[in-house]
Formats: structure tokens, C-alpha cells, sequence
């Protein structure tokens, strides 16, 4: 090959760097991108669920469901509004 044939080699071989240079660039952006648009859709869904949770908070205040009424009675050993606690037995 000699001397004629070197200028061609540099020329590829800068082309095929200069390529591999671009390619890590735009795989870098690309990931940049999608690790934003994630970060961007993780602070949506965090700032929903905190508004989500402020309305209930500001709706219960005060005020307890029935039914979870009647669990704190049961939690605190009064019974149920049905009747006293049923022992459980095992007649096997």
C-alpha cells in the first residue's frame, strides 16, 4: 500500500471516530430525554397524589365513616353494633 494509501486509512479511520462520537452524543441526549420526561411524569403523579390526599383530609376532618367508626369500637373492645364479641371455639 505505501505512503499513496495512509491519507485514506486517517480519512476512515477519523470518519468512522467522528461517527462514534455523534452516536454516543445522541444516545447520551436520548437517555437525557427520557430520564427527564420520567422525572417529569414521577413529580405530576406526586403532586396529584398530594392533592388527592389534601381534599380528604380537608373532607374528613372531623367526621369518620360508619364503618370505620365501628372498627375503632371493635379495636377498643366495646363489641359491635350487631352484639357482644363471639368467643372462637375449636370442636374438631
Amino acid at each position: 500500500m505505501g505512503v499513496a494509501g495512509f491519507p485514506v486509512i486517517k480519512k476512515t479511520a477519523r470518519s468512522l471516530a467522528v461517527l462514534t462520537v455523534k452516536s454516543a452524543f445522541t444516545v447520551s441526549d436520548v437517555v437525557k430525554d427520557a430520564g427527564e420526561s420520567l422525572k417529569s411524569g414521577w413529580e405530576k403523579m406526586v403532586e396529584s397524589v398530594r392533592t388527592m390526599q389534601a381534599e380528604m383530609d380537608q373532607k374528613s376532618s372531623g367526621e369518620l365513616h360508619p364503618q370505620a367508626a365501628g372498627r375503632a369500637a371493635d379495636v377498643e373492645g366495646r363489641g359491635t353494633a350487631a352484639g357482644p364479641p363471639v368467643e372462637a371455639t375449636n370442636d374438631i
